[in-house]
């Protein structure tokens, strides 16, 4: 991985974990708290494909009362010694139902992730954490729709076999938008 990569990777790491922090708690604490993640409803469905070379399609989409509905696809293939995950696209627009709880005029997305972590009693391992770059503006009063796509990510399966959750996430400069596959 080169060093740009590494910095920008820490960068989107830091700022999900920021972005999903509890109000009054570092950002340490929360990454700690396996409360939080444990209660979280989004990623407890790891999607895992044996043998599925030619791709298992699955959906994912946000939880109810998100800033943002959010639903797609993502294509799961079986690399041997890792899962390929591509997500072929997902569909976002302004959750209207939460509209007056945003605090911005827009929503500006700038990263497409995917995490892989384990529960434990003391905390949370955090086991595969990668994001890649997307672009796209949701407007607070806006009724827009956007698409996004064609992003890939690969994990070893070790790594997702020692996970307890998988989780898909959009980060808008520092908001974390979750989604899971149902």
């Amino acid at each position: 991985m080169s060093a740009i990569g590494a910095i920008a990777r820490m960068t989107v790491f830091a700022g999900v974990a920021s972005a999903l922090t509890l109000v009054g708690a570092t950002a340490a604490e929360t990454a700690k708290a396996p409360s939080f993640w444990a209660s979280l409803p989004e990623g407890t469905i790891k999607l895992e494909c044996d043998g599925e070379t030619a791709g298992q399609p699955a959906r994912i989409a946000t939880a109810a009362g998100s800033w943002v509905n959010a639903a797609g696809v993502v294509t799961c293939r079986d690399l041997g010694d890792a899962y390929g995950y591509e997500v072929e696209f997902i569909r976002l627009e302004i959750n209207p139902e939460r509209r007056g709880d945003i605090e911005r005029d827009a929503l500006t997305f700038d990263w497409l992730g995917l995490a892989a972590f384990a529960l434990r009693d003391d905390g949370v391992d955090w086991l595969y954490d990668e994001a890649q770059p997307v672009q796209g503006i949701l407007r607070k009063t806006g009724t827009d729709k956007i698409y996004l796509g064609k992003i890939s990510f690969r994990i070893d399966k070790a790594s997702l076999g020692k996970a307890d959750r998988l989780l898909f996430y959009l980060t808008a400069r520092g908001v974390a938008i979750r989604m899971g596959v149902l």
